[in-house]
């Protein structure tokens, strides 16, 4: 009797359609490390990442880590169609978070291209409240490189608006600030990450 009971209840629940739950735990063990994206972003230093570290084991992982879903070929992975979760954001939490079993949340985004997930990034990073000057002269740089690059050498102007002069508005500080930090994420780009 109690092995009919049983069978009887394995086969009602592998009828039940999978919960969001199993969803997001599938996609957690399927997650990307992209190299590319893992070093676009200026990593911590090592009394910073011991902070992290830190935090995660006492309080557990709080934010959620962004991952882009979308196809191994749209990720540069292979030739198919088939679904990938890449890490977008969260790199060091989720390094920290598998060396100690530490349970963790994500976002799932959609982006087009790597190019948008790359924008996404640098815009993250421009929103954080602690970053250094230099870090911020970075990632202006960077968004500026990135922006003008897209641009013909005849065609750096977005409808009229030169695309330094748009970032110095934005950042409230001066068109040659901007192609100053412009140079210096080019010369930080140079060293190896290391």
């Amino acid at each position: 009797m109690a092995k009919d009971f049983m069978s009887g209840i394995k086969k009602a629940t592998a009828q039940l359609p999978s919960s969001a739950f199993s969803e997001v735990e599938k996609i957690k063990k399927q997650l990307i490390i992209l190299e590319e994206l893992r070093q676009f972003i200026t990593p911590l230093t090592t009394d910073e990442l011991a902070i992290l570290e830190a935090n995660i084991l006492s309080q557990g992982c709080k934010d959620p880590l962004a991952v882009w879903e979308t196809t191994r070929k749209a990720a540069g992975l292979d030739d198919t169609d088939e679904m990938a979760y890449v890490l977008i954001d969260g790199h060091n939490r989720y390094t920290i978070c598998q060396k100690y079993t530490i349970d963790f949340k994500i976002v799932l985004l959609n982006f087009d291209d790597l190019e948008k997930v790359k924008d996404y990034m640098i815009d993250f990073q421009l929103g954080r409240r602690n970053l250094s000057p230099e870090q911020l002269s970075f990632f202006r740089g960077l968004r500026y490189n990135r922006e003008k690059g897209r641009k013909g050498k005849y065609d750096r102007e977005e409808g009229g608006i030169d695309i330094s002069k748009q970032l110095a508005d934005e950042f409230k500080v001066s068109q040659r600030t901007i192609k100053n930090d412009g140079n210096f994420a080019k010369g930080i780009s140079k060293f190896s990450p290391e």
